[in-house]
């Protein structure tokens, strides 16, 4: 008996201690994983949900992980916390947009998409790789929903983001070969086997 309270005790004071570094401290630290971990798992069921055509249960979840997300009130001073919130609310964002999608609420689903990356935006900035990694499904939904202009707009950003801030020499040649398949489709074949041909280029220094 004095061990089962003994056991319970520590069980209790570790969780009054995770409280109150929660209080102090902010949501997301090493005391209190586990309320903060929440969002992720409902992200992770409804992109589950999500990859099975269960819509309206995806919908749902998604919507759930986002109010999880919500509920942390993190801001920019809270550094990688916030970064961590902010690219969960946007996948939950995405995960809708995506729904509205399939759904053939195209006007909805650019709304959705575009609110996820100012989300990004606000945490990342625009002239960053983790805003820069988000823009390539945005352009091809564009593309998909009939605004081919907004959709090279996006491409040559990630481009431009790509190169300027000296990424991998793979992540830009799949950035030139997105671009030039995009090109190929509107028939550009000149414009496209020159981004093709700057792609190859860039393969092939990481072969040599």
């Amino acid at each position: 008996m004095r061990s089962h309270i003994s056991i319970e005790t520590r069980t209790s004071r570790k969780k009054y201690l995770g409280l109150a570094s929660f209080l102090i401290g902010g949501l997301i630290c090493q005391t209190a994983p586990a309320f903060a971990d929440d969002w992720e798992e409902q992200l992770s069921d409804a992109q589950g949900k999500l990859k099975q055509g269960h819509l309206e249960e995806a919908e749902s979840a998604f919507k759930q992980a986002e109010k999880s997300c919500e509920e942390v009130k993190l801001g920019p001073t809270d550094g990688d916390g916030f970064k961590r919130i902010s690219k969960g609310v946007a996948d939950c964002l995405i995960g809708l947009a995506t729904i509205r999608d399939r759904q053939g609420d195209t006007s909805e689903s650019d709304r959705l998409y575009e609110l996820a990356i100012r989300t990004v935006e606000k945490a990342y900035t625009s002239n960053s790789l983790d805003y820069a990694k988000y823009l390539p499904p945005l352009a091809d939904l564009y593309d998909k929903h009939g605004k081919a202009d907004k959709a090279e707009l996006v491409l040559k950003k990630v481009i431009d983001t790509r190169l300027a801030l000296k990424d991998d020499n793979a992540n830009v040649a799949q950035a030139y070969d997105h671009y030039a398949r995009y090109l190929r489709a509107k028939s550009q074949p000149d414009k496209a086997t020159e981004y093709e041909n700057k792609s190859a280029e860039l393969k092939y220094k990481l072969q040599n």
